[in-house]
């Protein structure tokens, strides 16, 4: 079996070719970890290609003397401990081939002319269907450009001591500015950037950032002696941008100085940002701030999810591997993954190429985890992105975009992994270990019942059973404890002066007594009926004077349950008036307290289906469960918080935006309102609790598919 792997049904093809080396390559040796690594520049083009020493004691053989069957039996016979197998070798020579790196002194075929010829005529439409919404348009050669005094020279200051020096002090006077501005900037973040007369703005400002970008790459190229080759348009999401050809990096053996080259780009947008934000301080609201805040936005959202992130293979991708000294990051990633897989589904495996020990391969294998989930997320955020901006064609486009970026690479690559290392499909033992393994994770996703939980901030408050009201409208007339003080159930806390009450009783009992002479002289007279009509007159007024009384004998009032005394110092004085119902105090203690939340919308399948129990985390380390009674959830979603205590701007942590309403602010999103009732350990009024709602257990596929439908029928549906 190690014959197969080794020899290739297509070798006859090219046994007898005598390729040579192109001789305007140039080669130059790169350092990592200790590893040779050899790298071809091609002068002319600006193209790179990285071969390791093995691969080139063995390219470098190719003079258009040596044909490749005897370059590859004198390593066979020599037994080199790194020879290549047939298909290897010839996979190589076809893609160094195809680079323009080696040459074949051969008479050409018209047959193969004429395929040459079709595939340089599909490969543009082939671009196109493999990526619609990225797509290269080389338009000059820039190196002339590069080379003249003026762009020389600033490339030479930007990238210097001084220059590192000022690029400092911009950044730390812009996080300073963003620091200070920080709430007036951020407020509403999301709907300002995507609101319909802001998109226009940042489809205008976006290509100019990302031309001082791109020009900032080039600058740090001439810094290092290189050029730059190509410069064109590049269309992202149907973005037009400008790009420039950095491979000219490669022919630099410092790794600093190609890590420098390439997080320039990053560099020059985070000092955009800076000088944007430090103008947009001092800007009047207008078109120029907007511009300003959309500079900002850009240079650091954008960085954050494309350039900035080394999970995709943009600058900070290149930046990670030459600073670890990881050539090819992610391919090697996904080829150690694949064998990692192969070797637990009992397949033949290859020769291992892979160099890196075994911290270096976890690594790697981390890395491949996190890049091919982090490329799921952004592909389907650019198609949910091109369903909003693009009418009518939105939806073709985003599942054009989902099998162009997700479904056609994982077809290939599951193809290529059925298939063994000599080409051939997988024995039926691979098979059956592969099938055994999807059948338990289909059962695990679909059929095991997996906790199920909601985590939302809550604030602590008073409860309503130790809030102090006033029952009738007065004054002030007696305290009788003083603030901090501890009281029992049933104390008096202070007596109110009824005034309005007092006075409306003894109008009350000057009517009686007015209907009380009536009725003796009705009776003395004998008109009986008159009698009885002044009788019911004088029975009603005596029932309102009973519940005058009652309201009267309120005015002293008495602390519903046992606790600390709490006083509304702006209202609670001698001889203050308060208005009925007005808030004068709390009896506060632990019973006396409640947790209360919100808990956004999209949350609204998991509390239909009930909640079980509350788990709840104090500021100060502390834990406590409560039971589902103690919890109420209210069924209607709503903008509108019922303590105010959540909201931001009284410290919650509840997003909330100014509104027309009598509050005047309501929450960014709706939710539902959330109480839970002591009993609770002590915490201080106003901190901030962990809340964590469990739910009935659930599986993987019931808790996600719900999701996916309703996103899929919001944009797929009928009548979108």
């Amino acid at each position: 079996m190690a014959h197969l792997q080794l020899l290739s049904q297509d070798w006859h093809r090219v046994a007898d070719l005598r390729p040579r080396l192109r001789t305007q390559l140039e080669v130059f040796v790169h350092d990592y970890l200790g590893e040779l690594w050899y790298v071809f520049h091609d002068r002319t083009g600006g193209k790179t290609y990285r071969l390791s020493e093995a691969d080139f004691r063995i390219f470098s053989q190719f003079d258009g003397q040596h044909s490749i069957e005897d370059v590859w039996n004198e390593l066979a016979w020599s037994n080199a401990p790194n020879l290549p197998t047939q298909n290897e070798l010839i996979e190589t020579l076809s893609q160094m081939y195809q680079s323009g790196l080696i040459s074949v002194d051969t008479p050409p075929r018209s047959a193969q002319i004429a395929r040459l010829q079709k595939k340089k005529s599909w490969e543009k439409v082939l671009r196109v269907l493999k990526s619609p919404v990225s797509q290269k348009i080389p338009l000059i050669n820039p190196k002339n450009f590069l080379r003249l005094a003026p762009a020389t020279l600033l490339a030479h200051v930007l990238f210097s001591r001084l220059g590192l020096l000022a690029f400092i002090a911009l950044i730390a006077t812009g996080v300073y500015f963003a620091i200070g501005n920080w709430q007036p900037f951020s407020r509403n973040l999301a709907d300002r950037a995507l609101a319909p007369d802001n998109l226009l703005i940042l489809a205008l400002v976006y290509p100019v950032v990302k031309l001082i970008h791109e020009l900032a790459h080039a600058l740090a190229i001439r810094r290092f002696g290189g050029d730059v080759f190509e410069a064109g348009v590049m269309f992202l999401v149907f973005v037009p941008m400008p790009y420039v050809n950095a491979s000219e990096a490669n022919r630099l053996r410092a790794h600093k100085s190609r890590a420098l080259i390439t997080a320039a780009g990053i560099l020059a947008e985070l000092a955009l940002a800076a000088m944007a934000m430090i103008l947009w301080t001092y800007s009047d609201p207008g078109l120029w701030r907007a511009v300003l805040f959309n500079v900002v936005f850009i240079c650091t959202v954008s960085t954050l999810f494309f350039n900035g992130n080394p999970l995709l293979r943009f600058d900070a991708y290149y930046i990670l591997s030459d600073l670890t000294q990881t050539p090819n990051l992610g391919t090697r990633a996904n080829k150690l993954l694949g064998r990692w897989l192969r070797l637990a589904l009992g397949s033949q495996l290859a020769p291992d190429s892979e160099t890196a020990g075994p911290s270096a391969r976890m690594w790697l294998a981390a890395y491949g985890v996190a890049a091919a989930c982090y490329k799921v997320f952004i592909t389907l955020t650019i198609a949910l992105l091109v369903i909003e901006i693009v009418p009518f064609m939105g939806q073709f486009l985003a599942i054009w975009v989902v099998y162009a970026g997700l479904v056609h690479p994982s077809i290939k690559s599951v193809t290529a992994f059925f298939k063994g290392t000599s080409g051939t499909f997988m024995p039926r033992k691979f098979f059956l270990r592969a099938g055994a393994f999807a059948l338990g994770a289909g059962v695990l996703l679909a059929v095991v019942p997996l906790p199920s939980r909601t985590v939302v901030d809550g604030v602590v408050i008073h409860a309503e059973s130790g809030t102090v009201y006033a029952p009738v409208a007065g004054f002030i007339d007696e305290i009788h404890v003083r603030m901090g003080m501890p009281v029992e159930e049933g104390a008096p806390l202070f007596s109110l002066r009824p005034d309005a009450l007092l006075t409306e009783r003894e109008v009350l009992d000057a009517k009686i007594e007015g209907a009380t002479i009536r009725l003796r002289g009705a009776q003395s007279s004998g008109n009986a009926g008159f009698a009885a009509a002044v009788q019911r007159e004088i029975d009603a007024l005596e029932a309102v004077r009973a519940d005058l009384d009652r309201r009267i004998g309120e005015a002293e009032v008495r602390a519903a349950a046992s606790g600390r005394w709490s006083a509304e110092a702006a209202v609670f004085h001698q001889g203050a008036f308060v208005p009925l119902r007005a808030m004068l105090g709390v009896v506060d203690a632990p019973e006396n307290r409640r947790i209360v939340g919100f808990v956004q919308e999209r949350r609204a399948r998991q509390l239909r289906r009930g909640v079980s129990g509350y788990a709840l985390l104090f500021p100060d380390g502390t834990q406590a469960q409560a039971d589902a009674a103690q919890g109420h959830i209210l069924e209607n979603a709503t903008r509108s918080l019922h303590a105010p205590q959540l909201a931001d701007r009284f410290g919650g942590p509840v997003m909330t935006q100014d509104s027309e309403d009598m509050d005047g602010f309501h929450t960014v999103q709706s939710g539902f309102a959330l109480e839970i009732e002591g009993p609770l350990p002590p915490a201080a009024i106003g901190s901030r609790v962990r809340i964590k709602l469990h739910h009935p257990p659930e599986t993987v596929f019931d808790r996600l598919w719900p999701v996916v439908y309703t996103a899929l029928m919001a944009r797929f549906g009928p009548g979108q």
